[in-house]
């Protein structure tokens, strides 16, 4: 409809097929149409959001999956290719989690570390880490990356709904997953890695 609108307003003044600015009238509608096609991601991106926070809202519990945390997390780990490298340090593990939702929160936490890494500027080859283990009656995955880190001021808000430091983020992923572990009796924290960069870990209940 606003291409359509768009393509009307540029015919609808023919006249020497120049714009007020000089320009012809292709290159306006070209302008013009380029425009339409951001605002329109926009609302894509802006309706995304509004599902995803209406789940949280509606139900951050969701489905009661009983899940092999093993090899659900090796799976989520190999949709990222070689990027990732994987350590378990259980023979076996059961959680009970809605599927999409722990999908959601590992895929998200595991994309976040490697977007950092990228933006530190380390080389392509440095993987993110994600380790799977035992702590205290838990089970514990943790998310390492060599990124820059996190700074004070980030660390008191990245939790916030809407707040992220990425100028193509939306703030929802870590307020989220933060909702949906919470939910589970489970929990999630960040902290800075020695020798740099961040390791998230997310504590799990036991099924």
């Amino acid at each position: 409809m606003l291409r359509d609108e768009a393509a009307r307003l540029a015919e609808g003044e023919p006249g020497h097929g120049k714009n007020s600015s000089g320009g012809s009238d292709g290159d306006a509608f070209s302008e013009i149409n380029t425009l339409i096609e951001s605002i329109e991601e926009d609302v894509e991106r802006i309706n995304g959001l509004c599902g995803h926070v209406g789940s949280f809202f509606s139900d951050p519990v969701g489905s009661s999956d009983v899940l092999d945390l093993v090899s659900f997390l090796t799976s989520v780990a190999a949709s990222f290719g070689n990027n990732v490298s994987v350590e378990i340090n259980v023979r076996r593990a059961r959680v009970v989690f809605d599927r999409e939702k722990l999908r959601s929160v590992l895929e998200n936490l595991i994309k976040n570390a490697l977007e950092s890494a990228e933006a530190a500027g380390r080389d392509k080859k440095e993987k993110a880490e994600v380790c799977l283990s035992e702590r205290d009656g838990f089970y514990v995955i943790d998310i390492r990356d060599r990124g820059a880190g996190v700074s004070p001021d980030v660390r008191e808000r990245m939790f916030e709904p809407f707040y992220t430091t990425k100028t193509q983020g939306s703030g929802i992923g870590l307020f989220l997953s933060k909702r949906f572990l919470e939910a589970r009796g489970g929990r999630i924290s960040i902290e800075n890695r020695p020798g740099g960069g961040a390791v998230c870990t997310v504590v799990l209940c036991k099924a």
